[in-house]
């Protein structure tokens, strides 16, 4: 305890900083200090909350790209020091520089890499190594974080639960923004202690999205028991309000790969697949796709999709080509199917129990489609795939089960590419991430034969 006191103690006597930003990223072809949040870069924001906090004196050790670094602080009454040795130096080299200025206790500072993952609440993560995942971070995630719910949407919040479960307003403790790409998602915390979850989509989803597929589906899926108890669906607008899994934590790319959550995970699939529950549609990617293409060129003409995705029309065809073969095969099947099994789909009680969510995309299909979309959408290595495949079949897989776990890999990146298209008509930003999943679909389905 006394320990404890000294170190805030000497903590809120230092007045200075150094910030470590002359290292090379081959992720960017800036340095990352420079990459901007809300119109800000990361280095200027630093100096920013470091002068907040009282702390004026601050060494910059720079060398990659170091005009580039000075210019944009020229005017913030910093400390240069240029280090010519960066590619074959570590921290430690730039650290020792600092003896000739500084003989004091200081803050040390890593400028030289942007935030490896981020964790909102338990509910999003990504990494950022690339500038897809930077652009995919500010845009979506960094947005989620920054987000002040506005007067209009607590009143149309506390207005909703009235009018459709009968909550009173002053019934209503508070209301939290708790994530979402496509929809918007809040959580309601009653003073009874209670607390919900609505579910409001977001803009341009319902062109998207078969709502009366989505709730049909949602009621027969609830007699399995794996997805959150629902208490409100209204098929018209596609407001959902469910029960709020308390201190819950949200899969990411980073945790659905873990050996234990892999084996429930496949647990869940194998009983949605054979499960005899009816559901009231048939998820077709063919079908989706040309409606998918139908709402880009409506908004924009029929050159739009090959412009921005070269030998779209092509690849497509090839896409039907394949399907048609496919359902000659003797491992072919349909199955009630979730069809969007992104990590952040399930969410993982403080129990250990996993609950899969977001039935929008669900129907009846191939189960190789929501096999290849987990391992996919997780970014499972090699091994995890395998070792994911082994706890939800018990056996080796036939050629022909590889070919379509592969087949469906390729159709969702192109698949997705489309969507990405739409939500970005209707005001969003993914940077090139549509275009890099179209480009590894592509790559992908250039390698497959019919077997």
């Amino acid at each position: 305890m006394i320990l404890n006191e000294r170190f805030k103690e000497m903590i809120h006597n230092i007045n200075t900083a150094v910030i470590l930003a002359s290292g090379y990223s081959n992720a960017f072809d800036i340095p990352s200090c420079l990459l901007k949040v809300d119109h800000q870069t990361l280095i200027k924001r630093t100096v920013n909350i470091l002068k907040n906090r009282n702390i004026h004196e601050i060494f910059i050790i720079v060398d990659y790209k170091k005009d580039l670094i000075i210019e944009e602080l020229e005017n913030e009454n910093v400390n240069f020091i240029i280090i010519s040795i960066y590619t074959s130096t570590g921290t430690m080299k730039s650290v020792s520089l600092l003896e000739k200025y500084l003989n004091k206790d200081y803050l040390l500072i890593e400028g030289n890499r942007p935030i490896s993952y981020i964790n909102v609440n338990n509910n999003t993560w990504i990494n950022i190594d690339s500038n897809e995942q930077f652009n995919k971070a500010i845009d979506v995630i960094y947005s989620n974080i920054n987000r002040k719910i506005s007067e209009k949407t607590i009143q149309f919040i506390t207005n909703y639960l009235h009018q459709a479960i009968g909550t009173q307003p002053e019934e209503i403790r508070g209301i939290e923004f708790s994530g979402g790409m496509t929809n918007r998602n809040y959580k309601i915390t009653l003073i009874d202690g209670n607390e919900l979850q609505i579910r409001i989509p977001g803009a341009g989803t319902n062109s998207l999205v078969n709502r009366q597929n989505e709730i049909i589906n949602a009621k027969s899926i609830a007699a399995l028991e794996i997805d959150v108890p629902i208490f409100y669906f209204n098929a018209h607008d596609g407001v959902k309000i469910a029960k709020y899994v308390k201190d819950a934590q949200t899969l990411s790319k980073q945790t659905a790969g873990i050996t234990n959550n892999m084996e429930n995970i496949a647990t869940i699939l194998k009983k949605l697949h054979s499960s005899d529950i009816k559901m009231n549609n048939t998820f077709s990617f063919i079908s989706i796709i040309q409606d998918y293409e139908s709402v880009i060129i409506t908004k924009t003409n029929k050159y739009y999709i090959d412009k921005k995705y070269p030998n779209f029309s092509e690849e497509k065809e090839k896409i039907k080509f394949l399907n048609d073969k496919i359902q000659q095969l003797k491992s072919f099947s349909v199955c009630p199917c979730h069809n969007d099994l992104v990590p952040e789909n399930f969410i993982k009680s403080s129990d250990g129990k996993i609950f899969l969510i977001d039935w929008e995309y669900s129907g009846y299909n191939n189960p190789f489609w929501d096999l290849a979309a987990f391992i996919l959408e997780s970014e499972l290595t090699s091994d995890d795939e395998q070792k994911f495949l082994k706890f939800y079949f018990q056996r080796p897989l036939l050629e022909e089960e590889y070919f379509q776990l592969n087949f469906y890999k390729s159709v969702q990146d192109i698949l997705w590419s489309l969507w990405t298209i739409i939500k970005e008509l209707h005001g969003d930003s993914f940077g090139n991430y549509g275009y890099k999943r179209y480009e590894r679909g592509s790559n992908l389905l250039k390698g497959l034969d019919y077997c």
